[in-house]
């Protein structure tokens, strides 16, 4: 497993691949539980009697989890765990998971690990293992240019704030 921890950084961060072409063998339903899903195109260069770790994730993160059209997990971190499985030699079965109930299913041991787009933080890494961040996002505020003049957060005071996943829905 620390071997794991060591190979998924430099993985993730060579972006090897990609997020939206290829098939999954598992798809996961809301109450994740793994289904088989006969319109998969996978196959595991793994023998049948290799274990499989249970990952969880949420599904609904795109580049790193997404559902496609079948309901099979999609992303790079679909991509990569697989990949980082077919070269540890264990298989990944994938269970969806609310955001709360992915770290509650790792902290209980239901699930064997979870990545979903998840930020390295202290408090989390004093209660669960982390690997080295592979993904650096630094966060932006969105405005209409010309509208405002905004340079940080001091310049954002008494304006009307819509959140990202609120903005989505309307959105798409």
């Amino acid at each position: 497993m620390m071997q794991l921890y060591r190979v998924l950084p430099i993985v993730l961060s060579v972006g090897l691949f990609g997020c939206g072409n290829s098939s999954t063998q598992e798809n996961a339903n809301s109450t994740g539980t793994p289904v088989t899903e006969n319109k998969d195109n996978f196959v595991s260069n793994l023998p049948d009697t290799a274990p499989t770790l249970k990952v969880a994730m949420t599904g609904d993160l795109p580049p790193f989890s997404f559902q496609d059209d079948y309901g099979n997990m999609q992303g790079t971190d679909v991509d990569s765990i697989r990949a980082i499985g077919e070269e540890q030699g264990f298989k990944v079965e994938f269970y969806k998971e609310t955001w709360q109930d992915m770290f509650d299913s790792v902290e209980s041991g239901k699930r064997d690990l979870a990545i979903s787009g998840i930020s390295y933080k202290d408090d989390r890494a004093v209660r669960y293992g982390l690997s080295t961040p592979y993904f650096f996002n630094p966060a932006t505020i969105m405005y209409l240019e010309g509208k405002f003049d905004i340079k940080g957060l001091n310049d954002i005071k008494g304006l009307k704030l819509v959140r990202w996943q609120v903005l989505k829905k309307k959105i798409l």
